[in-house]
């Protein structure tokens, strides 16, 4: 018996399944639905039902490819399969592919990582039209890279990077790659991500944190990776346990979210003034690290409105040697966290009038952060108001902009029809469109004015950084 694993998000994996069908090789199937979709699960229902060969799980969340493949690789093995191959859902075998795949499988020996084949690309697919290696889309998982690497890394979730670092951590440890060079398989890759918006919002705002995981797990920058081991720590092992798949390197700090890896000192001074931008609650602190660790002496002035429980203060104090910060908010009670280099100014953030006279008596901030009532129209209004007193070359950092979206629109919309996400679009708009937009009629008076002195709009998970020219 040949065990399959298929993880279905939102499209039914029709062709894969006849394609599998052709052939008179017997496979184990192990279905889990990750989506919420009843019409969806009915048919795997419906697929799976009075069948011995189908382990259908329906969890009915995203509960991440990695813990999925983890599973299903673990039943496989329990079952007794011959071998186990993980395929996208959106892949489909050729002309008696499927079996001229399993036979090529049965002729390698002992010792290889992954097994994969070629397949050629649908003309949707982001490598549209292309013949090339399949990988993790279509591949067995050999027995010695179960015995030598193990299992996935559960940090990676929901998607993007289980991949790149296992085929990493095949190579480190001196395993094999083997490729079918004969073209079995059409991938019309990433359909799910063009069908189904919500799913495609949560892959999104996961890329850029398994990106950061896997750059700080491998190094590399830019560029390929480059340590041997973990973290660079030689007393870390490629082998990753099943059971420990959910948290693999224990002794490094945690990532909002489920992501493990070595934090900046940013974060580590924000988790011990246990401030919720710190990894602990919000993770924005590793973003704002990776920006400023080069340039923290420069910094001279930073404005944040909302203080809160003042923990922020101290920690722009620490991390920025040279910095002035000026902070406003609404509670009076909050004053007691002024300090020689931090003060404080009484205002509610809606008060445009009160604060812009307090910034005209300032000189330019190097950095501003909104950090306030995350109200679509106060976070829209004091961008425009505080943006022109930024220096050249300064950030303006928006917390928490996913009061943009769904559960929150109610608490924090408070009648605007224009949402923060929403007004940054329109400015990001401009900015790649540049000397092709003529017509401004459509933006307001800020963006006629200051919306090409932005340099960059980056979004990260629950912000959003904004560079002036």
């Amino acid at each position: 018996m040949i065990g399959i694993i298929v993880t279905v998000y939102s499209n039914y994996p029709e062709q894969l399944f006849d394609s599998c069908s052709k052939s008179d090789i017997p496979v184990r199937w192990y279905i889990f639905f990750h989506g919420t979709n009843d019409e969806l699960e009915n048919r795997l229902q419906d697929f799976s039902r009075g069948k011995t060969n189908v382990i259908y799980l329906p969890y009915k969340k995203n509960r991440g490819l990695s813990k999925s493949w983890n599973d299903g690789l673990r039943l496989s093995e329990g079952y007794g399969d011959e071998f186990t191959l993980i395929i996208n859902d959106d892949l489909s075998f050729r002309e008696n592919g499927f079996s001229q795949f399993i036979e090529y499988i049965r002729t390698l020996p002992y010792g290889y990582g992954i097994a994969t084949v070629m397949g050629q690309e649908s003309e949707n697919s982001p490598a549209s039209g292309q013949v090339i290696p399949q990988e993790l889309a279509c591949c067995v998982i050999g027995k010695a890279a179960l015995d030598v690497i193990g299992y996935f890394d559960q940090n990676f979730t929901p998607a993007y990077f289980e991949d790149t670092d296992y085929m990493t951590r095949i190579r480190r440890a001196g395993l094999s790659i083997e490729i079918d060079q004969r073209i079995l398989v059409d991938h019309d890759r990433s359909k799910t991500l063009r069908t189904d918006s919500t799913a495609k919002k949560i892959v999104q705002n996961a890329f850029g944190l398994n990106e950061a995981y896997y750059r700080a797990k491998w190094g590399g920058g830019g560029g390929g990776p480059e340590f041997q081991t973990p973290f660079n720590n030689p007393d870390l092992s490629l082998y990753i346990s099943y059971e420990d798949a959910d948290n693999p390197y224990p002794n490094t700090l945690k990532y909002s979210g489920n992501t493990n890896y070595n934090h900046g000192e940013m974060d580590l001074i924000g988790r011990e003034l246990n401030t919720d931008k710190s990894s602990k609650v919000h993770g924005f602190l590793d973003h704002y690290d990776y920006l400023f660790s080069s340039r923290r002496d420069d910094i001279s002035s930073i404005l944040e409105v909302g203080v809160g429980s003042g923990s922020s203060l101290r920690l722009w104090e620490k991390y920025f040697p040279n910095a002035k910060i000026a902070a406003i908010d609404n509670n009076y009670n909050t004053l007691k966290f002024s300090s020689d280099r931090s003060e404080i100014f009484i205002s509610d953030q809606s008060d445009i009038m009160r604060i812009t006279n307090f910034l005209r008596q300032k000189e330019e901030f190097n950095i501003i952060i909104d950090d306030g009532s995350h109200v679509w129209g106060d976070q829209i209004t004091f961008f425009k108001t505080a943006f022109p007193y930024l220096s050249r070359g300064g950030f303006f950092i928006i917390e928490n902009i996913d009061t943009s979206y769904e559960k929150y629109v109610e608490s924090f919309s408070k009648g605007s029809q224009l949402s923060m996400r929403d007004y940054l679009f329109q400015l990001t708009d401009i900015i790649s469109g540049d000397g092709a937009i003529n017509n401004f009629s459509v933006f307001d008076e800020f963006a006629i004015s200051y919306a090409r002195a932005i340099e960059s709009i980056e979004f990260v998970r629950r912000g959003c950084i904004i560079r002036r020219k």
